[in-house]
């Protein structure tokens, strides 16, 4: 059996909305893993921050499942801005994050053989030879490149990968292009060294839990206000 025939035989039916229809079925356990809030000012990197800073500044609540525009409306200007707005603007950045995922799932190996792969739809990709190896996963189709774990940041056209797992699928990581926030199905001892890293914010998820907006039922969402 190929690897997508595999993970789509372990995923729930798309659109669903819940972290099943991402992440196969069978893990030990599963996390989301939030994407650091970065602020720019011409394009150069000034601070950056957590989600749960976030909730904490506006007085949310920081959990597994808070929505970004549940918990950045409202309260101190300087931490909320959801969009581009002033001077600054707000990014989401996984950075040096995937480096860090990478080598908590391998156990700090470098050499671990994966399988990268990269939604067709986004028009960076069109350029890609038709004769690209693809597969398709869920309800769209990917592009599928290999290498090691060591790579798992690098880009194809300047775009990261959206999945990613090693030849015996011992653990997943899915980065959703229509999501800031990467989901993972692994070991017990590869999440518990993820939510133990001080290098990512990361919180035990479940198959069952929303991965839409309306899957924050801990902080109300707020219209989102600009500055005038």
């Amino acid at each position: 059996m190929t690897a997508a025939a595999w993970i789509n035989d372990r995923l729930a039916p798309p659109y669903e909305g819940t972290v099943a229809e991402l992440v196969p079925s069978g893990y030990d356990r599963y996390l989301r893993v939030l994407h650091p809030v970065e602020r720019t000012i011409d394009d150069q990197p000034i601070e950056q921050f957590s989600w749960s800073d976030v909730a904490r500044v506006n007085g949310r609540i920081a959990h597994a499942e808070m929505q970004w525009t549940n918990i950045s409306t409202g309260g101190a200007d300087e931490l909320v801005v959801p969009c581009n707005s002033g001077p600054s603007y707000i990014d989401f950045a996984p950075g040096t994050m995937i480096d860090e995922i990478a080598r908590l799932l391998t156990g700090d190996r470098t050499d671990v053989s994966c399988t990268f792969a990269f939604w067709e739809g986004n028009t960076a990709h069109e350029d890609i030879a038709r004769d690209f190896p693809k597969a398709r996963i869920g309800a769209f189709n990917f592009y599928l490149t290999s290498g090691p774990s060591s790579r798992a940041a690098e880009s194809l056209h300047g775009l990261r990968a959206n999945m990613w797992w090693p030849e015996d699928r011992s653990w997943y990581v899915c980065s959703h292009f229509d999501f800031i926030c990467t989901y993972i199905g692994a070991s017990s001892a590869a999440a518990d060294r993820i939510l133990l890293s001080s290098a990512v914010e990361a919180w035990p998820a479940a198959p069952n839990h929303r991965i839409t907006a309306d899957g924050d039922k801990l902080n109300p969402a707020r219209p989102i206000r600009g500055r005038g």
